[in-house]
């Protein structure tokens, strides 16, 4: 009988425990840490069993309650949503006094209060914790129990101040939170306000700050100032939500952007129907360019879609009048970097292919409009020289041609004449300046001499005077031959 017993108890043992195991494995919410505490009743299929019960009589039996084991537990209720048993649990850790209670603590149950009795047992609950306790941790919880509806914006904004006051604004968490609440109720005044308090007070903008103040501007469509900050953001190296690419994308598609919209999927993994949905969409608005096919191939090739950027590719024309490599540069970077021998052959070919049909192009283009001109003007050219002179690279294309290019045939004649009149003029105008700047550089130096002489004539005319006031000693005239002879020839020799 005992043996029966002592068999049962075993089996007893080996079956709960095979029992809890499955359940850890099946809610994934009890870390193994856990497993000092009665976890088995955050697991247990009965979700409205109490918890203090269970951990009132673990603590009976004389197991030792580790603060690290019961914080990582309530931690792991509020991660799987428990948040009644999570409270339960906080409230009996407060009245137990197991261990010494930390600002920590209180902010985790202020939070489960809010999230489970409402805003206002969570204010009374605030009410009551200690001075001391009152830290940067719990005011932050309060603060964001207050920006998660646009009701209660005052007391978002009482509560922000009062962290101000306290010097507990040096995180970017109580930031964010304020810009959260303010990008509800679209005041890009005051998100602006907070960015610019931010960088000030040197307070390192996070990911979430970044990524709400970015959707912030895309909700209001202030595409500049969303640029300005992306590219900030960018040098930061802070990486970006899917969520955030996704607004920006959307700010920019009601902007008339599609391009740039383009451009923003590419950075959204899953994104192709819509990158191709927009292509569609710009090929049908508009003339596509070669900015236009750089966009789509790159945010394609982003988004690992290498058949779909060839595709693409293929459907390029080049504009001209250089071939732009920056577009096939693209396909060749990624056949080179995963060593595709073959694209890269392929591609070489194609893009000569694509520079002979550039030019031939162009040629026809040439031909077309100066076959037009031929006959207006009732030139004497024969077109068989014409074509051999293009071939021979030798006639360029007059620019007068390329303004007439856009005037009618009719009026191509009297724009023509028009259009060599006033060149002729420019250069009659042209000549008349030259004249006149030579002119007045002639008659400044002349001028120039003129001072010059006049004022010789007037030093000597003084001189004379003087000497005929007061005659020199021969001691004087030694003196004016030695420092200035030209003034003793015009006073003394030229007599």
């Amino acid at each position: 009988m005992c043996k029966t017993q002592i068999l049962q108890q075993h089996a007893r043992r080996i079956l709960a425990h095979s029992n809890r195991s499955c359940l850890f494995r099946s809610y994934g919410t009890v870390s193994a840490a856990d497993q000092n505490l009665p976890s088995r009743i955050v697991t247990n299929s009965n979700q409205n069993a109490h918890i203090t019960p269970m951990l009132a009589s673990w603590q009976k039996q004389g197991h030792q309650v580790k603060p690290s084991d019961l914080r990582g537990f309530i931690k792991n209720l509020r991660g799987s949503n428990q948040f009644s048993k999570a409270l339960e649990a906080s409230e009996w850790m407060g009245e137990q006094k197991v261990f010494d209670i930390v600002p920590e603590d209180y902010s985790a149950r202020l939070h489960l209060v809010e999230n489970v009795l409402g805003l206002e047992e969570a204010e009374k609950f605030f009410k009551s914790i200690p001075k001391n306790m009152t830290d940067y941790f719990v005011y932050a919880t309060l603060l964001s129990s207050y920006t998660k509806s646009e009701n209660t914006l005052d007391k978002a904004e009482a509560t922000f101040e009062k962290m101000r006051e306290l010097g507990f604004l040096l995180k970017p968490s109580p930031f964010n939170s304020m810009i959260s609440l303010y990008g509800q109720l679209q005041k890009l005044d005051m998100v602006e306000k907070l960015v610019r308090e931010m960088q000030e007070t040197k307070v390192e903008c996070d990911s979430p700050t970044v990524n709400n103040v970015l959707r912030v501007y895309a909700d209001t469509c202030k595409i500049k100032a969303m640029e300005t900050f992306k590219t900030w953001v960018d040098e930061q190296g802070i990486k970006l939500e899917g969520g955030t690419i996704v607004a920006m994308a959307k700010a920019y598609l009601r902007s008339g952007s599609i391009e740039k919209a383009i451009e923003m999927y590419g950075n959204v993994a899953g994104s192709e129907k819509e990158v191709y949905r927009l292509w569609d969409e710009y090929k049908k608005e508009t003339k596509v360019n070669d900015n236009g096919y750089r966009t789509v191939l790159s945010s394609l090739l982003k988004l690992d879609n290498v058949q779909g950027a060839e595709k693409i590719y293929e459907e390029w024309k080049p504009e001209g009048p250089k071939l732009d490599m920056s577009i096939p540069s693209l396909l060749l970077s990624r056949y080179y970097a995963e060593g595709m021998e073959i694209n890269i052959d392929q591609m070489v070919k194609s893009i000569r292919k694509k520079r002979y049909e550039m030019h031939l192009k162009k040629i026809k283009e040439r031909l077309i409009f100066i076959r037009r001109v031929i006959v207006v003007m009732g030139l004497k050219l024969k077109v068989e020289q014409m074509v051999k002179s293009i071939r021979q690279k030798k006639l360029k294309e007059p620019l007068i041609l390329l303004e007439a290019r856009e005037a009618k045939v009719k009026e191509m004649v009297t724009f023509i004449k028009k259009k060599r009149f006033g060149m002729r003029l420019h250069k009659l105008k042209e000549s008349l300046i030259k004249l006149g700047q030579i002119g007045m550089l002639v008659g400044l130096i002349v001028a120039i001499l003129a001072v010059i002489v006049g004022a010789l004539v007037i030093n000597v005319a003084w001189n004379e005077w003087l000497i005929q006031q007061h005659p020199p000693t021969s001691y004087w005239k030694v003196r004016i031959l030695k420092d200035n002879p030209m003034l003793y020839y015009f006073l003394f020799v030229r007599k």
